[in-house]
């Protein structure tokens, strides 16, 4: 099997657990804010990106954990695999042991400093719930990480489906009927419990003579999971300052009916980046691993430019749409008071667009050994997003924060990426950023093109959005075909269409 047809074969399984979550968002965000209020959902969002810090408790241990377990599943060493689960299970224990007084801690905090006294409450208890919910996913998280040390994500993308349709489904009803966020507390969490079952069930089917025990604990191997973690730890830092310090920043002071407003910009965004992530993520550092595994250099420079060609084309074409039709989508879905929230896609498009394009640089930087890069690249570009915020913020207002993220991005994606990615292959920067020029420069201008031809058709309905974005996905899709697609890759997507069809 090519490394196309593998591929697309791991990310189509993602894809469609992406496609099915933007379709429960598209139903229940509008209606969430029409019946909670503005400002009610903006503490929910608020908690939403206060808990979202407690992920970083995970220390790396799940993609170590996965890792090394693959490892010896690979070489057949039981006993080995055995000893990693224990040594698994006891951090796993610790770190969702330790998330409880933390929770408590924080949801004590959080509303000195939001909320006030009429929604400090409310928010206290949404971070206690989340937080506490979030402490048994650590404790039965050892379940997933065997599921993806046996590269069962098919089994995963199950338990989050079922997941994802039944909590939505649950939600909509709910508020259909007039209930509050604390029944909402009430379905997230236990539906969260129902998926943690669900992956407990199927990695005892994958896996029937594991011993889920800590008698095979081997405390040596506690300091090779951490080290190995802890360079993602920073990574991690720095991507919840960019994703999660916003909110708070907006909501302490520009006001809770503000955050909505960012989030939904943000969210569109986000999505667009979720799916080039589903799409070129974790299958595209396996592949790039096993070209760099036969120590060819040119190989893996020619394999790299041929994915970046794509990821370049495909955040053009997702990064055009969203500025020619997402503030005539964000009036028709969630109404005409949002139109800053389509100001804020504007802003960061362009941004994203750069930032997306470069997505494949990851897993070169991280197949060549180059993680402890990664790590600070991420972190460096938090805290410089943070910085930028705070002081934009002053000067402009909410739309400062949005101002603050576009300028990090740039300055990391422009400036800093470039550099790393050229030292890894071995060429020049402008060779590397010379390389992007054909799919922007094709994709944009097709583009613009059809812009020109449809700027004064554009409406906020959802039947005309949907004929003329078809029609620009098309015309792109037919001007990557003919112009950026060389005669193999051509014969590689006709070969996967017709194995999926």
């Amino acid at each position: 099997m090519s490394l196309a047809s593998k591929l697309f074969r791991s990310s189509s399984l993602n894809v469609f657990d992406h496609l099915v979550k933007i379709a429960t968002v598209f139903v229940v965000t509008p209606l969430m804010i029409s019946e909670l209020g503005e400002v009610r959902y903006g503490v929910w969002l608020l908690a939403m990106a206060i808990v979202g810090y407690f992920h970083l408790l995970d220390l790396g241990v799940t993609i170590a954990g996965t890792r090394f377990l693959a490892r010896e599943i690979g070489s057949g060493n039981r006993e080995k695999y055995q000893a990693y689960l224990s040594t698994l299970l006891v951090i796993y224990r610790r770190i969702g042991f330790a998330m409880i007084p933390v929770t408590l801690i924080v949801a004590g905090v959080a509303p000195i400093f939001f909320g006030g006294e009429e929604y400090g409450g409310l928010l206290r208890w949404i971070i206690l719930a989340f937080g506490l919910d979030i402490a048994v996913r650590f404790l039965t998280r050892i379940f997933r990480v065997l599921l993806r040390s046996h590269v069962r994500y098919d089994l995963i993308v199950v338990c989050s489906l079922a997941k994802t349709i039944l909590q939505s489904v649950l939600v909509v009803i709910l508020l259909w009927k007039g209930y509050g966020i604390p029944t909402l507390i009430v379905v997230h969490v236990s539906v969260d419990l129902i998926e943690q079952l669900l992956v407990f069930l199927f990695a005892r089917k994958v896996d029937p003579e594991v011993q889920i025990t800590t008698k095979f604990f081997r405390p040596g191997l506690v300091k090779e999971v951490l080290k190995y973690g802890s360079t993602l730890v920073f990574f991690g830092i720095g991507s919840s300052l960019r994703t999660g310090v916003d909110p708070l920043l907006i909501g302490s002071f520009s006001g809770l009916a503000r955050i909505p407003i960012y989030s939904i910009g943000n969210r569109l965004l986000e999505t667009f980046a979720d799916l080039i992530n589903a799409v070129f993520g974790g299958p595209l550092f396996a592949a790039l691993s096993q070209v760099e595994g036969r120590d060819d250099q040119t190989a893996l420079r020619q394999s790299f430019f041929k994915i970046a060609q794509l990821s370049a084309a495909l955040a053009m074409m997702g990064g055009s749409g969203l500025a020619i039709y997402a503030p005539y989508f964000v009036e028709r879905w969630i109404g005409p008071e949002f139109e800053d929230s389509g100001t804020v896609v504007l802003i960061l498009v362009i941004p994203y667009v750069i930032m997306l394009a470069q997505y494949p640089a990851y897993g070169l930087l991280q197949t060549t050994g180059r993680e402890r890069q990664v790590a600070l690249l991420g972190f460096g570009g938090g805290i410089a997003n943070l910085i930028f915020s705070l002081i934009l913020l002053q000067w402009v207002g909410f739309f400062g924060v949005v101002w603050g993220t576009a300028l990090e991005l740039l300055l990391v994606y422009l400036l800093v990426v470039p550099v790393l990615v050229s030292k890894a292959l071995n060429i020049s920067i402008w060779r590397y950023l010379v390389a992007f020029l054909p799919s922007f420069g094709i994709v944009g201008g097709f583009s613009l093109f059809w812009y020109g031809i449809v700027r004064n058709w554009l409406e906020p309905d959802y039947l005309r959005l949907s004929i003329l974005g078809g029609g620009h996905v098309l015309l792109i899709l037919g001007g990557v075909w003919l112009t950026i697609l060389d005669s193999s890759q051509k014969k590689q997507v006709l070969a996967l269409l017709k194995r999926f069809t």
